[in-house]
């Protein structure tokens, strides 16, 4: 008969813990960094909007300074 190649390691509930934990701690910083992205990507759609407005602006008073009628 062929015996196991190892033994059967057994995870006490500390050993359960400490996994959980270091899970949790990853994952906290994981969603950090996408909220940091988030709030990036937020910040430059917003700029560009407010450029898009204001350069629609600027048409729209250039259109009026033209003497056309």
């Amino acid at each position: 008969m062929s015996e196991p190649a190892r033994e059967v390691d057994y995870a006490t509930k500390a050993d359960v813990d400490v996994a959980v934990e270091r899970l949790e701690e990853r994952m906290r910083a994981e969603i950090a960094t996408v909220r940091m992205e988030i709030a990036k990507a937020e910040t430059r759609q917003t700029w560009r909007l407010l450029g898009g407005f204001a350069a629609l602006l600027t048409l729209f008073r250039l259109f009026e300074a033209l003497p056309l009628g």
